[in-house]
């Protein structure tokens, strides 16, 4: 919000590789909502699963909660690039009110194009625009499009008549329109393995029975919060539940060729990326995924043309795996990164049959950092930087020595 006096703007950019521009600035817009009061906002509740958003609005309460029906574990829905809001309007004075719920989305903003499309199909009113999708139920819902700008609005009736309707949803999906290249392959997104699934669909699909997945949607997090409180404090649960679902809108889940799944970020096999994610993906048993971000990485070391005996920081940029992107090898914090996670899998399954598939690659990262402790030396000032490689070294070969224990005892 702008208001009078100085005003200030900040901005940021995470560039992952290449030369890159930043530009940002004001930009006028119409005056359609000019003279409309801002609501205040009451409440802010972050989940595993979702966000809920409480605004009093005049005499009138809004929820909206921004749900990932991809996190539910009742129903496959792994990768699905589908989210949706629901929303709510309450009153606590008994008296009626008519609402009008409104979502306007600048397309010209967000892709630099007008071009927007919209039909009915199921009882669903569809607008597409670039690579996003919106829907809204049809016989609920108006439509518009000026300016490009999509316009999605709906009537909402809250007062002493329970069969009035006080709730909707609106459902928010996206397409890649590229492909991942990996080792001479191209992989589809584990959503759409076969290639004959299409975004619509499963919008649709979510969107007839949001109210039963905003439902398993609350036993999760309530379950996931209740148990992060048990094994910490709030800071846990405020660190490790958004955690989660960063990780998730950061990732793609993809299906290789001998059906293993692989997750991958911008920056493709990120040791560094994955070593940051391990903690609230173990806290979450999510050892799957765990594996997803290891097995690119340990294929990569394991074929012939890598030659080198500590392994890659990367293997690559979206869309295609082929070379480290990172100027810098950091191989002593990639070996030990790797040998650290390698441990964590093996101690969260009770099994040692994931660091036995690749025991040999292991072995060789453990002797690099042997050597390297052995040929380094080190000043006593600032060995406990996070960044010295001394303390990585220590902290690989010790996982090394608990992965020879484990092998003995598993």
């Amino acid at each position: 919000q702008i208001v009078d006096g100085d005003n200030v703007l900040a901005a940021y950019c995470r560039n992952t590789g290449g030369a890159g521009l930043l530009d940002f600035g004001l930009y006028i817009e119409n005056k359609t909502y000019a003279d409309a009061k801002p609501a205040t906002l009451k409440k802010i509740d972050v989940q595993a699963t979702q966000t809920q958003f409480i605004f009093q609005c005049g005499e009138v309460d809004l929820q909206i909660d921004f749900v990932s029906p991809s996190l539910s574990e009742k129903w496959d829905l792994t990768d699905w690039p589908v989210g949706f809001l629901s929303y709510q309007v309450c009153t606590e004075s008994g008296k009626e009110h008519a609402v009008e719920v409104l979502f306007d989305v600048d397309t010209e903003w967000m892709f630099d194009k007008r071009e927007i499309d919209s039909w009915i199909e199921q009882d669903w009113r569809f607008v597409k625009s670039d690579s996003l999708y919106l829907a809204m139920a049809a016989d609920e819902t108006t439509f518009s499009c000026m300016d490009g700008h999509a316009i999605l609005s709906q009537k909402l009736y809250v007062g002493n008549e329970r069969d009035k309707n006080s709730s909707g949803v609106l459902l928010v999906g996206y397409e890649e329109g590229q492909v991942l290249q990996y080792d001479g392959e191209a992989l589809s997104p584990l959503w759409n393995s076969d290639g004959t699934r299409e975004v619509k669909e499963l919008m649709k699909s979510v969107g007839n029975r949001y109210k039963e997945l905003k439902a398993e949607c609350d036993i999760l997090d309530n379950r996931w919060n209740t148990k992060a409180l048990q094994a910490g404090d709030k800071t846990l649960a405020e660190q490790m539940l958004p955690a989660y679902r960063n990780f998730v809108s950061s990732h793609r889940f993809m299906s290789s060729s001998d059906n293993k799944l692989f997750c991958f970020g911008d920056t493709l096999g990120n040791v560094r990326e994955a070593y940051k994610s391990f903690p609230a993906l173990l806290f979450f048993h999510r050892t799957d995924w765990m594996r997803g971000l290891l097995d690119p990485i340990f294929e990569y070391c394991e074929d012939i043309h890598w030659i080198k005996n500590y392994p890659p920081y990367d293997i690559g940029l979206y869309p295609v795996a082929s070379k480290q992107v990172k100027l810098e090898n950091c191989a002593v914090e990639a070996a030990a990164n790797m040998l650290m996670m390698t441990t964590a899998i093996v101690e969260a399954e009770q099994d040692f049959d994931y660091a036995g598939m690749h025991w040999e690659q292991l072995e060789v990262w453990a002797d690099y950092l042997q050597q390297k402790m052995k040929k380094e030396t080190y000043p006593i000032i600032g060995l406990l930087d996070e960044n010295d490689e001394r303390v990585k070294c220590v902290l690989g070969l010790a996982a090394y020595y608990k992965l020879i224990q484990l092998k003995g005892n598993l």
